[in-house]
């Protein structure tokens, strides 16, 4: 849905005790009155493209779960009153018709304010109610995590609600993103287009001007952990910020009249290299040539723009500048213009899917804190030092996230090193240190914030609701039409045609993927637990299918893995012995392995499956599975039958050298299986093209949310490369 309304801020669980306690804290509050709403708006962790979206360029954040809660109610005069649970802030109240918002303020709710009145300008003629408030937060203050943006977020958000007005989350974005200066602070708005707009399981590319969103797969495999350097700076409370954003608009200004340009209508870095057509190196070069690195002072900048210091002031500064104020602008220009191109190959190296991707991730983070810390200056000792033993404790890249001078660094780590990482820095930066500050808040300054975690998944049962009962507990999900083992059975071989098998088993390993990037074990993969719905092709107006690939009669299976009974947190370097999952299904390991099992015993799950789905039979029957080790050695007994001489070589290459591997160690992980050969199929992707596309239509015609990502299976790269074989094989069809 592209507009906001009240599920839009309504928390994924309404029920959760956080919740819970939320409204009983609300009527304690006010005289026993219950809530009416709840909204929220998540912090933000910025991967890269630090002090770059005030001057107009692309930013690369993700949302994180540490959020702003309002609980409210709407009352019928214009009273706002407002709560805060942290008892530090002050409880407050103001007129709804009549306020005024103040930077030179303590008052917490100023923020508050901000967003209100962004609904005021946008909406004049509609009258606002008063409302009772209550907020809780879970985002560090003054950390780099956008605490008073989603503040104000929220504020806009709860007005929104309040009073039934609908508007687009583009606009809400923009809005929240203009109204928090009135607070003084001078923003690019990359804050709020990641609070109003994150979508579940990705991080964002966010354009502006207009504003711009695409969805950014990471790298499987990688996990961001955010570290407080326990530090805090106000960004409207200080200096610091406000004349960055003035260093680079004077630093455009200048470079603009050395072209010839008007430069009074031309104020940030982007808005000069779209006039003038630069690449972002040219511009950089142009201004290390044109910029000398000493200090400017007013008088000088005003000398080469011709105008006086008061004119400069009127037209790029704000009144109460410092006159004696001295401005870097070479250096500021140089991180803007390097950093803006850091940002886009990051996401290049994202949709690249490189197998040295990481590296590179990483140290294109650690040229970001450089650039910060040396050409920018926003970073601090306590950052530095930080950003360090992140580095030293087996983090790929670590830099600071957020304004700086303070607050966060934002570590790239690979999954399988998270628990030592988080382990090292725990140590090293705060419980062996001298200042109690940190050793106090050690362990609520360290978290993980792992891309996907905890939201739906297309290829993973979505879980609708759970509620209790004192003799059980009743979960609800997504219906499904059928499972594997029913499909198999009833299908008029017998047993699945070589290409829907590859589309079922390429999902079933889409969804292993998802859980093992987030070290979660299955370990009860089996037909019965992968469900299948049937998509419908979609009505057009013409008989003739939109897929090259499809028959009058092909199925379109999406998969959805269910029944996590069994399933445990578990690394792929982490054993466990419990005896878990089906006997037929499981991995030799589970049963003789001394060292246990972890997450790869699904790969060998997914090989049985695939067996199974084949041939209609599994490898073994129940009383020899015990013998599974034994069998398997001797693979030629296995494969023997009629149907077996009508497979591919590449579908008995992926199951006998691949999947049911008897040492783990030399088993296919996921994200290897999905680049076997035998997934190298142009049907395939076609064919995977469609499943995503009916799911799609499927879920709007639902009047639900799309899947995020909206391709989960393919990814518009390979559209070029499929493109081109297709090209080519025409081609060689025509000469045959």
């Amino acid at each position: 849905m592209d507009t906001v309304s009240i599920t839009d801020g309504i928390p994924q669980n309404p029920n959760e005790e956080r919740f819970k306690q939320l409204v009983e804290k609300f009527k304690v509050n006010y005289n026993g009155i219950q809530p009416q709403f709840l909204c929220r708006a998540p912090g933000r962790v910025n991967l890269i493209g630090e002090h770059i979206d005030y001057c107009g360029y692309s930013v690369l954040p993700m949302a994180i779960d540490q959020d702003i809660v309002s609980v409210f109610a709407t009352c019928d005069n214009n009273e706002v009153k407002i709560h805060n649970t942290d008892e530090s802030f002050e409880a407050g109240s103001f007129n709804m018709e009549n306020f005024s918002i103040s930077y030179e303020k303590s008052d917490w709710y100023e923020y508050f304010k901000c967003g209100i009145q962004g609904i005021r300008d946008k909406f004049p003629d509609i009258k606002l109610k008063g409302m009772k408030v209550l907020i809780d937060g879970t985002i560090p203050r003054s950390a780099g995590l956008s605490s008073s943006s989603a503040l104000v977020v929220c504020a806009a958000l709860t007005t929104v609600i309040a009073n039934g007005i609908t508007i687009s989350k583009n606009d809400l974005a923009e809005l929240c993103a203009e109204c928090e200066k009135y607070i003084g602070t001078q923003g690019g708005g990359m804050d709020q287009a990641a609070s109003c707009l994150a979508r579940s399981g990705s991080a964002m590319l966010i354009s502006f001007n207009p504003l711009r969103i695409q969805d950014v797969t990471l790298p499987v495999g990688c996990a961001f952990v955010v570290t407080h350097s326990l530090t805090e700076v106000n960004k409207a409370a200080s200096d610091h910020f406000n004349i960055r954003v003035s260093e680079c608009r004077l630093a455009t200004q200048i470079l603009a009249h050395a072209k010839g340009l008007d430069w009074r209508s031309i104020r940030k870095p982007c808005e000069l290299q779209n006039a003038l057509g630069f690449a972002t190196s040219d511009l950089e070069n142009f201004a290390i040539d044109t910029l000398h690195e000493v200090p400017y002072t007013l008088d000088e900048i005003a000398g080469l723009l011709n105008v006086t210091v008061d004119e400069l002031i009127s037209i790029s500064l704000k009144a109460n500048i410092n006159r004696e104020q001295k401005f870097e602008l070479c250096n500021r220009i140089k991180h803007v213009l390097s950093e803006a191109n850091r940002v886009l190959l990051f996401k290049q190296v994202c949709d690249s899917n490189t197998h040295d991707g990481l590296e590179t991730l990483g140290e294109l983070m650690n040229q970001s804190h450089n650039s910060c810390a040396r050409l920018y200056e926003c970073s601090s000792n306590e950052l530095d030092q930080l950003t360090d033993i992140c580095r030293q404790s087996g983090a790929l890249g670590s830099r600071l996230t957020g304004a700086g001078w303070g607050g966060c660094a934002v570590s790239l780590v690979r999954q399988e090193n998270l628990h030592e990482f988080i382990a090292n820095v725990r140590d090293k930066f705060y419980i062996n240190s001298k200042d109690t500050k940190r050793v106090n808040n050690a362990d609520q300054s360290i978290f993980p914030t792992l891309p996907g975690c905890g939201i739906y998944a297309p290829n993973i049962l979505k879980l609708e609701a759970h509620f209790e009962r004192d003799d059980a507990v009743y979960i609800v999900t997504e219906r499904m039409e059928t499972d594997l083992c029913n499909y198999i059975t009833s299908s008029k071989d017998g047993y699945l045609h070589e290409d829907i098998c590859r589309m079922l088993t390429y999902q079933v390993i889409v969804a292993l993927r998802y859980l093992h990037a987030n070290n979660c074990g299955h370990l009860d993969v089996k037909c019965d637990n992968i469900l299948l719905s049937l998509l419908q092709p979609i009505p057009t107006n013409s008989d003739k299918s939109s897929n090259k690939g499809e028959t009058s009669n092909q199925d379109f299976p999406l998969v959805k893995l269910a029944d996590f009974g069994y399933s445990r947190m578990i690394g792929e370097h982490s054993f466990r012995k419990t005896h878990v999952g089906t006997r037929v299904y499981n991995a030799p390991e589970i049963h003789h392995s001394k060292e246990g099992y972890n997450r790869l015993a699904d790969m060998w799950s997914v090989g049985i499956v695939l067996y199974a789905a084949l041939s209609g039979t599994l490898p073994f029957e129940e009383k020899d599975c015990l013998r599974a080790e034994e069998i398997f050695r001797d693979k030629g007994t296995i494969f023997t039958g009629q149907r077996w001489g009508k497979v591919s070589k590449d579908v008995l290459d992926l199951i006998s050298n691949h999947l049911l591997v008897v040492q783990p160690t030399s088993r296919a992980r996921a994200n290897e299986a999905l680049f076997h050969n035998w997934f190298t199929d142009f049907l395939l992707y076609q064919n995977l093209r469609e499943i995503e596309k009916r799911t799609r239509h499927l879920m709007t015609t639902k009047q639900l949310d799309p899947p995020s990502p909206l391709t989960w299976l393919t990814s518009e790269r390979e559209d070029l490369v499929w493109t081109e074989y297709q090209t080519l094989y025409a081609k060689s069809k025509k000469k045959n």
